[in-house]
Parts: structure tokens; sequence; C-alpha cells
């Protein structure tokens, strides 16, 4: 008995003083697995993602949403995901449950990095995907006045926008036809680290237009209120609701991977605590046992 007591706590004695240098490596090792080969980790599919992908698979072909771009490069992680998801829903899959018919889109942005994003996910993807510029979609860049331009949007478009990014008249641009209002847009989504969400649903959403949008998660307590009165149709919270949402379009990405990496580290960091916690009552067993 006293041989296998020493055995037991000299064991536990060399867990306890081993290199953390290891136990970071193989945190390393946990967060980088899924970024070369996604897991696939089950994740519960919210209900503001599922009313996110609801309400756009349900706009009428041929119908006009604006997208607002307000975010930059500095979001990537919570908000490059699920754009490029998102992208490749409106793009690609949308049409394939339409029968080929598409969406069109005013793109603009009020924070002056949205055309970076722009530039980075959104007209790659319209470029690999055979849409016509000016026909399909138009991009109208950086456009100065915060609250104060999105209000004036709703009112009367074309004042705000008499020429797009590349400096085309509104008019030559058939993708604008009829395009005057909040009246004439369908939905509108929002790429959103700065807040821009709340000026569409205090000058859209009042007026009946459906607001979404993607966020990063410091921005989801006031946005999950929104929903629930109703003045947003659903939301893409950071990497995780971009997970949710690749799980629905069925093709698992960055997202994912993200989402993988932060179940795999986390659960290593709970081994930690129950290992250390376990070796801490062992000790103790032992120190009262040799009194």
């Amino acid at each position: 008995m006293e041989v296998r007591s020493k055995e037991s706590s000299g064991f536990w004695e060399k867990l306890e003083n081993i290199d953390h240098r290891i136990l970071y490596w193989i945190l390393i090792v946990a967060i980088a697995i899924p970024y070369l080969r996604p897991l696939g980790i089950p994740v519960p599919v919210t209900e503001p993602v599922q009313d996110f992908y609801n309400t756009l698979d349900a706009l009428p072909p041929g119908s006009t949403m604006i997208l607002e771009i307000s975010s930059g490069p500095s979001a990537y992680g919570e908000i490059g995901p699920s754009s490029e998801a998102v992208m490749e829903y409106l793009t690609k899959i949308y049409p394939e449950h339409h029968g080929g018919d598409r969406l069109r889109f005013v793109i603009l942005s009020v924070s002056e990095q949205g055309p970076l994003m722009y530039n980075a996910y959104a007209k790659p993807k319209f470029d690999e995907t055979g849409w016509q510029y000016g026909v399909d979609y138009a991009y109208f860049g950086f456009i100065s006045g915060l609250e104060t331009a999105v209000a004036r949007l709703a009112e009367d478009i074309p004042s705000l926008l008499p020429s797009d990014y590349l400096g085309n008249d509104i008019d030559d641009l058939k993708a604008m036809d009829g395009i005057h209002s909040y009246k004439d847009i369908a939905a509108v989504m929002v790429w959103d680290s700065m807040g821009a969400t709340e000026w569409y649903v205090k000058h859209w959403a009042s007026k009946g237009v459906k607001v979404g949008n993607v966020c990063v998660a410091v921005s989801l307590p006031a946005y999950t209120m929104y929903y629930k009165n109703k003045d947003m149709y659903g939301f893409i919270g950071s990497s995780r609701g971009g997970a949710e949402f690749e799980y629905l379009i069925g093709k698992p990405g960055d997202a994912v991977a993200t989402t993988d990496t932060l179940s795999l580290s986390h659960l290593w960091v709970i081994i930690l605590i129950i290992t250390g916690n376990i070796g801490l009552l062992v000790e103790k067993y032992f120190s009262h046992s040799k009194r």
C-alpha cells in the first residue's frame, strides 16, 4: 500500500510539473488542425440565422436589395467568413432555388473602409459567377454623412447617388431602373462593425423595409433586441453565426473552421482545468494519508 501510494503521488507530481510549453504546443496543434481541414463539429442553428436565410430565400426574383458595407479589415475575423458565405448564397444558391433568376443589388458604404471590403468579398464573387455590372448590381462607393445619409437615402436615392463608384451616371445603370426610394427596395443587408444597422432600423425598418445584418459579436445584445421587436428579419453574429449559415447553405468554410478551432481550444482548457483539480485533490489525499 505504501509503494502504490508513492507511485500514484509521483505520477501527479510529474503531471503538475510538466513543462508549460508542451501544453501550449498542444493548444497550437488544436488550433491549426481545423484550418487545415475543418472538422465540422455540429453547431445548432439559432432563430436569427434561420430567419435571415428564410427571408432572403423568400424574396421575389428581380427585387432589389440594398447591400450596405460598413465594416473594414479590422473586423475580418468576425465578418469576413460570414460575408463570403452570404455572397456564395446570393450569387449561386439563390438563383439555383429560383430557376436561375436573380436579385438586384444597390451597394454602398457609409464607412470609408467599405470599398476595401467590397473589393475583397463582393466584387470577386460577382465576377466569378458572371453577374453583369450595371445590370445585376451597382456599387456607389463611400457615401459621407453617416445617419443623415441613410435617412436621405430612404427618401430620395437618385439625389444622393447621382453616379456610381466608377463615375457612371445613375440613368445609365439598368440596375437602378425604377429605384427612387425605400418603396422600391425589398430588403436591406448591412455588413456592420460600426453600428450603421441602427440607422437603417430607424429610417428604413420604421417604414416597413426588411433590415438584417452580418455583425461583430459585441453588437449582438442590441441587435437581438431589434430582432425580437421585429425591427430586423435576422442577423449573422460573428464567426459562430457564419458557421450556422454555412451549414444552412451546405458550404462549410472559414466560419466553420473558426468555430471548430474555438471548440477544440476550449475543450483543451476544460481538460486542463479538470486534470489540475483532480491532481490537487489527489495531492491533498496523499498528504493526509501520510499523517
